[in-house]
């Protein structure tokens, strides 16, 4: 195996690395500030604590194959240990990845958050029907929203969901064949108030290729917010450290009490 990225594999290099991005959400904070304050806070917040905990651990010290890495998503801080498949001058292939430490992002309320971002609560609620506002946590018949999620902009913007194979229970109308999917696709298109939607690339409908209305894609929309285990394409905010890598882990499927792995 060659390479000559430079990667994590000892518990000082690891907190290097998380200092230097605390640093990096203070600058961008105070300088170029592209998201809320709130959002800049709560980060620096959720940085510290995993900085905090990694200080009084004892950690191993990863041999040639492997390396640590931290991924922060709306949802949570990891500590992961990743096996490198492949890696060249300039990119790294892994193949399986270990959570050490996860830290939760903390959850508020419908209310909480509209009083926090100055907003209504039937204005937040709209905003989770519609799919705006994604990666929030349903609980009962209630809404619970990481700390991390600012305010939507205007307009729907095209989204990726990750299910992992999960089982998607897809209303019969729709006639999707697949329901262990990988990833589902959802954009707006130029014509007014019509959606396509993908699944694992094919249409949600592959007997009847077609566009869908508003409502059919919040309806489809709300299945996958309601599954905690599924994300998206705007929950993750960062990996560090920052190199090029490939997950090429296959996804998991629990058919009965047996695990399988879904086909490429």
């Amino acid at each position: 195996m060659t390479g000559t990225i430079n990667i994590p594999r000892t518990k000082d290099q690891i907190l290097s690395i998380v200092s230097q991005a605390l640093n990096d959400v203070y600058i961008e904070r105070d300088q170029r500030p592209s998201r809320s304050i709130n959002f800049y806070n709560e980060l620096i917040s959720l940085l510290t604590v995993l900085s905090t905990d990694l200080q009084i651990r004892n950690l191993p010290k990863l041999d040639q194959d492997w390396y640590f890495s931290m991924e922060i998503t709306t949802r949570k801080a990891s500590l992961l240990i990743k096996h490198i498949r492949t890696m060249d001058s300039d990119f790294i292939e892994y193949d399986e990845a270990f959570p050490l430490i996860e830290k939760s992002v903390p959850l508020i309320t419908v209310e909480e958050f509209a009083d926090k971002n100055g907003c209504k609560p039937v204005s937040v609620r709209q905003w989770i029907r519609r799919g705006k506002l994604r990666d929030v946590i349903k609980n009962g018949n209630e809404w619970m929203i990481p700390k991390l999620l600012d305010p939507p902009t205007r307009g729907y913007k095209a989204v990726t969901y990750y299910t992992n194979g999960e089982f998607i229970a897809f209303p019969p109308e729709f006639n999707c064949m697949n329901s262990h999917p990988k990833k589902i696709f959802i954009a707006p298109t130029d014509e007014t108030g019509k959606y396509m939607i993908l699944v694992d690339g094919l249409s949600l409908n592959p007997i009847k290729q077609r566009l869908y209305s508003e409502e059919e894609r919040i309806q489809i929309e709300s299945i996958l917010l309601s599954n905690p285990k599924i994300t998206n394409d705007g929950s993750k905010i960062g990996v560090w450290p920052k190199i090029n890598e490939r997950n090429t882990i296959m996804p998991v499927i629990l058919s009965g009490g047996m695990r399988k792995y879904a086909s490429n």
